[in-house]
C-alpha cells in the first residue's frame, strides 16, 4: 500500500504517488496549473486513491512515511546521498559571501585561542 497526496482544482482530483515521488517539479507543475493539495489518502493505486476521495475518504493532513513513531535501531534507517543542488548563480554567490562573513567571528575565537596557548607554552620554553 503506498501513499498519494491528492490535489484538487475545482471537480478534477490528482493523485501524486509519495512512495515514487522524486522531483518536487512534479508538484509544482500541478500547482502552476491550479491544483492545490487537499491532503493524503492511502492506497493500493492512483485510481483507487481517487475513488477513495471522490468517495468522501477522510484525507490526512500530513504525510505519514515521513513521521516514524520510534527508531530503535539506527540501521533501519535509509541512508541519503545529496547529487545536485539546484541553485541559481547568483543566489549561490550571496550565500557563499554570507557564509564567509559569518566564518569572521570564528576565526577570531580561534585567534585568541591560538594567542592564548601560545602564551602558555611561550612562557615554559623560555
Amino acid at each position: 500500500m503506498s501513499q498519494y497526496q491528492i490535489f484538487q482544482k475545482d471537480t478534477e482530483y490528482k493523485a501524486v504517488n509519495m512512495d515514487k515521488f522524486t522531483s518536487p517539479d512534479d508538484v509544482k507543475d500541478l500547482q502552476l496549473s491550479g491544483f492545490e493539495s487537499i491532503g493524503f489518502v492511502d492506497a493500493d493505486t492512483e485510481e483507487k486513491a481517487l475513488e477513495l476521495t471522490n468517495q468522501g475518504s477522510r484525507l490526512s493532513t500530513s504525510l505519514a512515511s515521513s513521521m516514524p513513531e520510534k527508531i530503535d535501531d539506527v540501521s533501519d534507517i535509509p541512508k541519503v546521498s545529496v547529487v545536485d543542488i539546484n541553485m541559481p548563480f547568483g543566489s549561490m554567490v550571496f550565500f557563499m559571501v554570507k557564509w564567509a562573513i559569518a566564518s569572521i567571528p570564528a576565526l577570531l575565537i580561534l585567534s585568541v585561542f591560538y594567542m592564548l596557548l601560545s602564551a602558555f607554552f611561550g612562557s615554559l620554553l623560555f
